[in-house]
């Protein structure tokens, strides 16, 4: 395959980015059966329920709604059962993470990504050693630890676990046949860790999200994507996948990247992610089709995107079931859209 400047430019960027994480202070710590909330794990995936993830998340995205609302109309259920001073520690917390959290992208930012990858080893009830980058932070959870627990706790913990037990069996019963199926697709080998997964009630703007350095870690929400029966575990698949591929490094990527150099084509926004979508998403709906015979892909259920979706179905199986070559499908692919 013929690299271009662009593909080696993109591929360093994104090494030196991962090198500079790895040396900004903690060392990576490997997901363990004893750590603060574990659920249970399969044979590629440990889940988890972190109290403190959890509330970190609840605070970005109710800090979100609160730039549009105010505290009242944000927590309409609860605030006249507040206190004063329960209300005054609340509008402090959402004014911090407004001002101070709200600017870093929760995948992309190195802070938010530092911060998920320490809190997630401390208990559940405390700190220990807390970074100096993180005291501020920290001290605005450690406030809100009544409130949050007395309020809104008992719903996150109840829908977080319902979502595990829910999906657990169907995620042992496809994982294997799944991971060597996109492992040929992306033409890249899973990673020998089992994938850390933390289930918080809130995800990023209500959506799950992966990091992938040093090894892939995925954030899944139990408040929006619960249902149907299979879009959960659907969803599971697409995002450990990351790790295999990314918008510009890898394989596919690579492929579409120097196709269009090669032929002075335009690459449409996101085409690597929407193969991603449409991979995922096929290859579960043919592992669910005794469990759940009439499931719809969750690109097509949701419509994203959805303008491209016929122009994919009509080329991607041919490399799918291994008629064509990634190549040859992406070139028809690529032609079509330009």
């Amino acid at each position: 395959m013929r690299y271009t400047k662009e593909y080696l430019k993109n591929t360093l960027v994104i090494i030196l980015f991962m090198h500079a994480f790895l040396l900004k202070g903690q060392e990576y710590v490997h997901p363990s059966t004893d750590d603060a909330g574990f659920l249970g794990e399969s044979e590629r995936f440990m889940f988890f329920e972190h109290y403190w993830l959890n509330m970190h998340h609840w605070l970005y995205n109710m800090s979100l709604k609160a730039e549009d609302l105010t505290l009242e109309e944000v927590f309409i259920e609860q605030w006249e059962k507040m206190s004063d001073s329960e209300k005054e520690t609340l509008t402090k917390a959402i004014e911090y993470y407004k001002s101070n959290i709200l600017q870093y992208d929760l995948r992309t930012s190195g802070y938010t990504y530092h911060f998920k990858r320490w809190v997630v080893t401390q208990p559940n009830d405390t700190f220990d050693k807390i970074p100096g980058d993180f005291l501020e932070n920290v001290l605005i959870l450690k406030s809100m630890h009544g409130i949050y627990k007395g309020f809104f706790w008992d719903l996150h913990h109840k829908e977080n676990n319902a979502v595990y037990e829910e999906n657990i069996d169907l995620i042992k019963s496809i994982e294997e046949e799944g991971v060597i199926r996109l492992n040929y697709l992306c033409q890249d080998v899973w990673q020998e860790e089992k994938i850390r997964v933390d289930i918080c009630y809130h995800s990023k703007y209500e959506r799950p999200y992966t990091t992938t350095g040093p090894v892939a870690h995925i954030v899944m929400d139990s408040n929006r994507n619960r249902f149907p029966k299979g879009n959960w575990a659907e969803l599971i698949l697409h995002e450990s996948a990351h790790h295999l591929m990314g918008s510009s490094y890898g394989f596919v990527a690579g492929t579409i990247i120097n196709l269009a150099d090669v032929h002075e084509l335009t690459i449409p926004r996101q085409l690597a992610h929407s193969y991603l979508f449409y991979f995922t998403g096929k290859v579960a709906q043919e592992l669910f089709k005794e469990s759940i015979p009439d499931y719809e892909l969750y690109m097509v259920r949701n419509r994203v995107f959805i303008r491209r979706y016929n122009i994919l179905d009509k080329h991607l199986p041919d490399y799918m079931n291994n008629e064509k070559s990634l190549a040859d499908v992406t070139l028809e692919i690529l032609k079509s859209m330009n």
